[in-house]
């Protein structure tokens, strides 16, 4: 039964969670985890990861790590790696912790790229320092920014300090008491370790351009996109509030409430 071991600073409950603890993560969880992180769910207005690119992902979380005495290791293949490859295959991995990390320790429910929010409000969004994700919980109580690193050796209080700058460059989403994660996937003689900070301070006061309700456009987007694009049923006249779709190429329907 693998597990992490998860370092947690500066996070507050209640109760605040312990500085140290074991999570267990399966290959599944990390294949899961390699495929979703960073993308926008199915038909947000540009074509879903195609089969070959969601097989180039799982492949790479598969291929570079394996289990050791209950832990994640390094593999063979990660191992033979010229040190430019480690570093892409280390930041790839990196996303897929904390990806994997935030949703086993209940930080968030459903990441999107911060690209893929802003780009709803302002369109091209490049050219800005800024976390790498942005998501909220099961309740929409509250949002989290992350910014996801990965290495290849043990810990590196630079690139730590590097990740809380980045995760505090973007105001928080509107009205809501955000939750920031630095996140740094390394390897240290426990095997792969996720070590997770808040950063120190609080957010400025400034209102955020960045919204709850862009979140939600973001996250709802490409099932809408995908509903219009096989046209409502008669069976939605019979229930109310409640919109039915054909999905184009499958045989399954998919409803959204009507305010959505």
């Amino acid at each position: 039964m693998p597990n992490i071991g998860c370092y947690m600073e500066n996070f507050v409950g209640p109760p605040p969670p312990p500085y140290y603890q074991e999570v267990h993560v399966t290959l599944a969880d990390l294949v899961r985890g390699a495929i979703t992180v960073g993308t926008r769910p199915v038909g947000m207005g540009i074509p879903p990861r195609p089969f070959m690119e969601v097989c180039w992902r799982a492949a790479i979380a598969a291929a570079n790590l394996t289990e050791d005495g209950g832990r994640w290791v390094r593999s063979a293949a990660y191992e033979r790696l010229d040190p430019s490859e480690k570093s892409a295959v280390s930041y790839f991995m990196g996303m897929t912790q904390a990806e994997v990390m935030c949703e086993k320790l209940g930080l968030a429910s459903h990441l999107v790229h911060v690209d893929a929010v802003r780009s709803v409000v302002f369109g091209n969004a490049a050219g800005r320092t800024r976390p790498d994700l942005v998501g909220v919980d099961a309740s929409l109580s509250y949002s989290i920014l992350v910014e996801a690193k990965g290495r290849s050796g043990g810990p590196d209080q630079k690139v730590i300090d590097k990740a809380k700058d980045q995760v505090t460059a973007l105001t928080p989403i509107i009205n809501m008491r955000p939750t920031r994660v630095a996140s740094l996937a390394y390897f240290g003689g426990d095997g792969w370790v996720a070590w997770l900070v808040d950063p120190e301070g609080d957010f400025d006061d400034a209102r955020s351009s960045l919204s709850l309700e862009a979140v939600l456009i973001a996250y709802y987007r490409p099932l809408v996109s995908a509903m219009r694009a096989g046209g409502l049923t008669e069976e939605a006249s019979f229930l109310a509030n409640l919109r039915i779709s054909r999905l184009p190429g499958m045989d399954m329907n998919l409803g959204l409430p009507e305010p959505i």
